[in-house]
């Protein structure tokens, strides 16, 4: 069975317009009564004790040294055997591979490992759909790769009889992933469900280059996504920084536009997808407030940023923007297409870059390129942000052994092997030797030859002289980029560390240093499968009616002092306040694993 690929995440204007938007009153959130406030912290502490027991037995269980088999990290794996495996493919990949059987790492990894993978790839687009088919159908694979495709969870899934309970294979037969978990209680916390399972092999990153690069400590990568100001305007009009306050900003954009009439000072859009509108400067601004695009907490209390008194005061802002040119006029409907060429035309002053990658684009073709900036305070000199863009210490890519395996401690191993030395290596920079095989593809062997003193790979002169494009083409040929093994990011991308390149580096390392004040990020919380449900149900409502009010406020077709206080009243009566709740309760059932 040949599974079909996809996944395309869509993301409401909402999440857009309510990165731009905030509030500034700081006169508190009224987003739920008293009352309400009570009910959920009682119920928050119920959902805590009855977890606590369940998701500290789960870590015990698959993380205990006195299980490890002695077959555990022992390579290749005896049995000549193969295993099916239903994971995403890279769209890039498919312009010059196939299937992941063509990809150098795995490639590799075959050799090393003894086993054969039969990869089920879905078709690019209808991932879900094709996810979903495989099974209901019960035809799945021995391996799931991201098995967020269930929507129920993990938890769900293993009482279903799709995913093995996987503790005690992992305790006796990964020792490298184990040790790893061992190493950081959050990386711990984001290992287990609710219920005390092993939520799966995850993408960790690793980055150290002591003991010559084989400590494996976890660490967070650094954001890729953050403000960027364009450089050629910030000097033209003789602003010596980047602007890091609302009243430097709109100082910034007043001049700006009195030196080019043309361009967008603010460049946001309404009609875009990305990572909770992170596509856009949305979530830059929003958070001036004191509040968030969405959901966030605040000493422990879970929020939601759009019903909130402050929401009002962001809104004012950013109509009081649109008024004066600073925004765009066809923002709410302005796709990404659009937004990116403006911004590739050097015609923006200011922008939420998604990724690094175009700035170099723009680098290349001579273009002085963009400066990083922190998001802005309020006032001049006044307190950060706490709220932004920052990865978790596991991005995702969870993945599982099902029922279907004939073999799971074998599959148990195979899976780990991307956690060792070896697999490390591997995975992240490809191979040392040959010969390789990717028909269509001009591949060079070997595709690194170590690392210099900086630890950085010394890949072939094919990928690594300032060629973005090259790289960008066969970055998830020669190698992973992403996916189920202990990540190298800074290490084994040039576009981090090569050439000119350096100075996009310089911008992530800025939204890093901010993003260690990020205290109102809520962690990789999961709700129950009737929890997704009903909180599915009553945000699908409110998310379309925010989208729709918050650009009547904007463009001026709602009056803001009139219509705000129905706006949060409406809201109300959507049923917020259980919203919130369930929220709050997997956030209590998080802190307690």
């Amino acid at each position: 069975m040949k599974v079909l690929r996809k996944l395309v995440t869509a993301l409401l204007l909402v999440s857009m317009v309510a990165g731009l938007l905030t509030g500034c009153t700081g006169g508190g959130n009224n987003s739920s009564k008293p009352a309400e406030s009570s009910k959920a912290a009682e119920s928050s502490k119920a959902a805590e004790s009855s977890t606590a027991t369940d998701a500290n037995k789960g870590t015990e269980e698959f993380t205990d040294e006195t299980k490890k088999s002695d077959v555990a990290g022992v390579y290749p794996i005896e049995g000549d055997l193969t295993f099916t495996y239903w994971v995403p493919m890279s769209s890039a990949a498919l312009n010059y591979i196939n299937s992941y059987a063509e990809n150098i790492a795995y490639q590799k990894r075959a050799e090393m490992t003894g086993v054969t993978i039969d990869f089920w790839h879905p078709p690019v687009g209808s991932e879900s759909e094709n996810f979903n088919l495989m099974i209901t159908g019960g035809e799945y694979s021995d391996i799931i790769e991201q098995v967020n495709y269930f929507k129920d969870g993990e938890d769900a899934a293993i009482k279903k009889g799709i995913f093995l309970k996987m503790n005690d294979l992992v305790a006796q037969f990964a020792p490298a992933y184990s040790e790893i978990i061992r190493m950081n209680e959050d990386v711990r916390k984001e290992s287990v469900t609710d219920e005390g399972n092993f939520r799966g092999f995850g993408m960790i990153s690793s980055d150290s280059t002591a003991n010559g690069g084989t400590d494996h400590t976890p660490c967070i990568e650094n954001p890729w996504t953050g403000v960027q100001w364009n450089t050629e305007y910030l000097e033209a009009c003789n602003i010596a920084e980047a602007p890091d306050s609302i009243p430097e900003w709109e100082a910034a954009f007043a001049a700006f536009q009195e030196m080019d009439p043309e361009c967008t000072p603010l460049l946001i859009w309404g009609n875009n997808s990305g990572n909770q509108g992170y596509a856009s400067t949305d979530g830059a601004v929003i958070t001036a407030f004191g509040i968030a695009p969405g959901w966030y907490q605040e000493n422990g209390e879970v929020k939601y940023g759009f019903y909130d008194e402050r929401y009002k005061d962001y809104l004012t802002l950013i109509k009081s923007w649109f008024d004066k040119g600073y925004i765009h006029k066809d923002f709410s409907s302005m796709d990404g297409t659009t937004a990116k060429t403006i911004w590739l035309a050097g015609k923006a002053g200011c922008f939420w870059q998604d990724g690094t990658g175009d700035a170099l684009v723009l680098k290349n073709n001579g273009f002085k390129t963009w400066t990083g900036a922190r998001t802005p305070s309020l006032e001049e000199g006044g307190e950060a942000p706490k709220w932004g863009y920052k990865n978790y210490w596991i991005r995702g890519y969870f993945t599982l052994v099902t029922t279907k395996c004939a073999h799971p401690e074998e599959a148990t191993r195979w899976l780990d092997w991307g956690y060792t030395q070896d697999g490390y290596e591997t995975m992240n920079f490809g191979r040392t030797d040959g010969p390789v095989s990717a028909e269509g593809a001009p591949i060079q062997t070997p595709t690194y030859t170590g690392f210099n003193e900086e630890g950085e790979a010394l890949y072939a002169p094919l990928y690594s002289d300032n060629n973005y494009a090259m790289w960008d083409a066969y970055n998830s040929v020669i190698r992973m980029h992403n996916g189920c093994y202990l990540k190298s990011d800074r290490r084994s991308n040039p576009r981090r560390f090569s050439g000119i390149n350096k100075d996009l580096e310089a911008m992530r390392i800025i939204w890093e240093a901010q993003a260690e004040e990020y205290t109102q990020l809520l962690p990789n919380i999961t709700l129950t499968a009737d929890e997704g449900s009903e909180s599915a149900s009553i945000m699908a409502d409110i998310e379309a009616f925010v989208k729709e009010w918050s650009v009547g406020f904007i463009n001026g077709t709602k009056d803001l002092e009139k219509d705000f206080p129905k706006y949060m009243e409406t809201i109300k009566g959507m049923n917020i306040a259980r919203a919130i709740e369930i929220r709050q309760n997997a956030l209590a059932r998080y802190n307690a694993r």
